[in-house]
């Protein structure tokens, strides 16, 4: 048995949601929550936590996903939403940090 035997898959969303960060392995993280949300299709914690896991990732794409997952199997999801919305700051964010420098190239 090691330590991902003993976590919960959604019996807390902040628990499921704080894994990754405290375990600082998210390939490990990965492989946990995708059997997880296989098992539960259902669950809208292992739905966000995948997706968290995956935007820690940086794969943003797969990470909506799963957030608006997340928040289509509960619609009043207040975490799933937050995190939805800090995904799209995230791609915001590394937009902006493609398009700056070819601007500054422009403006010469």
């Amino acid at each position: 048995m090691d330590k991902w035997d003993s976590i919960p898959h959604q019996s807390n969303n902040y628990l499921t949601v704080l894994i990754p960060d405290k375990l600082k392995n998210l390939p490990q993280a990965e492989a946990h929550y995708r059997p997880a949300l296989n098992a539960d299709a259902q669950s809208a914690e292992a739905a966000q936590s995948l997706g968290l896991t995956l935007a820690k990732t940086e794969n943003l794409i797969q990470a909506e996903r799963y957030l608006l997952q997340a928040v289509h199997l509960r619609p009043a999801f207040s975490s799933g939403w937050n995190n939805l919305g800090l995904l799209y700051l995230q791609h915001w964010k590394m937009a902006l940090r493609r398009i700056l420098p070819i601007k500054e190239t422009w403006m010469g």
